[in-house]
């Protein structure tokens, strides 16, 4: 697939299988891979799309940017639905929960964020690693912690992963 003007950050699949989702120095497109062409581009951040994620249905897609934003798309026709703004460094990990309600973001800012899917609000914010958050789950600083969905304490801090 060509139409990317710089490196590929990061891919996920839409369900379904058809599409794909890229995300990388000058933006994030949707792609009908099995054709060969670009199907979408998803215009609005100000930075090099580090992150991308789709909803379980594939009707929403999030992309997260080292502009300091998570976004939400409507898959259909591209259109921006929500801008998550809280984090002060670039955004380098989004997950969707299995439910489709929340969205999570990882940070340079060394905080992992829970989001309101349906209204963009900042739910909760995890803090506590000594090194930027570059995924939702195995983290740069050796550890991955365990936090409590309610309260959003933190349970436990794992440790034994190698830098």
């Amino acid at each position: 697939l060509r139409g990317h003007k710089g490196c590929v950050s990061a891919v996920a699949a839409l369900p379904g299988g058809d599409r794909l989702l890229t995300g990388g120095q000058d933006g994030a497109c949707v792609w009908a891979w099995r054709e060969g062409r670009e199907s979408l581009r998803l215009e609005g951040h100000g930075g090099e799309v580090l992150a991308v994620a789709t909803f379980p249905d594939g009707e929403r897609l999030v992309t997260g940017s080292e502009d300091m934003t998570a976004r939400v798309w409507r898959a259909s026709d591209g259109r921006e639905l929500l801008q998550l703004a809280g984090h002060t460094g670039g955004v380098h990990a989004v997950a969707v929960l299995e439910d489709g309600l929340r969205i999570v973001t990882g940070s340079w800012d060394k905080t992992a964020r829970l989001w309101n899917a349906s209204d963009g609000s900042q739910v909760r914010v995890f803090s506590g690693h000594t090194d930027p958050v570059f995924a939702v789950a195995p983290l740069t600083d050796g550890t991955a912690r365990l936090w409590a969905r309610g309260s959003g304490a933190e349970l436990q801090a794992l440790r034994g992963h190698e830098r």
